[in-house]
C-alpha cells in the first residue's frame, strides 16, 4: 500500500525536482509518435491507438486525480486546458487539492461529472463539456465497456485515452503518463521517462 502511495504522489515529486524536459508528442517513447502530418498518435494502456490531428484544448478527466500528472507535466498550471473532472480528489486527498487550489485556484470552478462505474456520467452531460479528449482510468474503461458507454462515446465521436495508476502502478504509471502526456501540454516539461523520473521510481518498485 505504501508503494502504491508513493507512486501517486511520485509525479509531483518529479516536478518539484524539476527533471529532464519533454519532447514533442513523446518522443522516444513506445506510446506516443508524431505523425507525417504534424500530429499525434498515442497507444494507450489498453492498447488503443489514439490519434490527434493537434494538441487538444479541452480535457474531461474521469477522475480528478489524474492531477496527479498533470501537475507533474504542468507545475505551474496543472488544470490547463481541463474543462471538468471528477470529484474523487477533493473526497480521497482534500490536503492535495488545497495544494492545487494554492496554484490554480480555478480548480474549485470546474464542474465536476459523474462516476461511469456508478452509472452517474449522462453521456449528454460529457458532450455539453464539448471534450477534445476524454481521460479514462482503466476501471472506467471497463465498466463503461460492460454498460455499452464505449458505444455512446463512439456514436457522440469522443475521442478518449485509457490510463491505468490504481490496478497496477508499478508497471503502468510511467507509460499512462507517457501516452497522454502529448495532448496535455507541449511546453518543455520533465519527461515521465526521463532519467531523473526513473531515479526516483526505481527505489519505490524495489521495496
Amino acid at each position: 500500500m505504501r508503494r502504491r502511495t508513493l507512486l501517486m504522489a511520485l509525479p509531483l515529486t518529479a516536478v518539484l525536482a524539476s527533471c529532464g524536459v519533454a519532447s514533442r508528442a513523446g518522443k522516444g517513447s513506445s506510446t506516443s509518435s508524431v505523425t507525417s502530418k504534424g500530429g499525434f498518435e498515442v497507444t494507450d494502456i489498453v492498447g488503443r491507438k489514439v490519434t490527434f490531428s493537434a494538441q487538444p484544448k479541452r480535457i474531461v478527466l474521469s477522475e480528478s486525480r489524474h492531477i496527479y500528472s498533470l501537475a507533474f507535466l504542468n507545475k505551474t498550471n496543472p488544470i490547463d486546458k481541463v474543462v471538468a473532472w471528477g470529484e474523487d480528489l477533493q473526497k480521497a486527498a482534500p490536503d492535495f487539492y488545497e495544494k492545487i487550489l494554492s496554484v490554480a485556484p480555478k480548480a474549485a470552478e470546474l464542474p465536476k461529472i459523474g462516476n461511469i462505474t456508478k452509472d452517474g456520467l449522462p453521456i449528454e452531460t460529457l458532450v455539453s463539456h464539448k471534450p477534445d479528449v476524454f481521460i479514462m482510468t482503466l476501471d472506467a474503461y471497463n465498466s463503461a465497456k460492460e454498460k455499452g458507454y464505449l458505444e455512446k462515446l463512439d456514436g457522440q465521436k469522443i475521442t478518449y485515452v485509457v490510463t491505468d495508476f490504481r490496478r497496477d502502478p508499478v508497471r503502468e504509471h510511467r507509460p499512462s503518463v507517457t501516452s497522454w502526456a502529448p495532448s496535455s501540454t507541449s511546453a518543455r516539461r520533465p519527461r515521465p521517462s526521463s532519467p531523473s523520473a526513473k531515479k526516483q521510481v526505481d527505489p519505490i518498485v524495489a521495496r
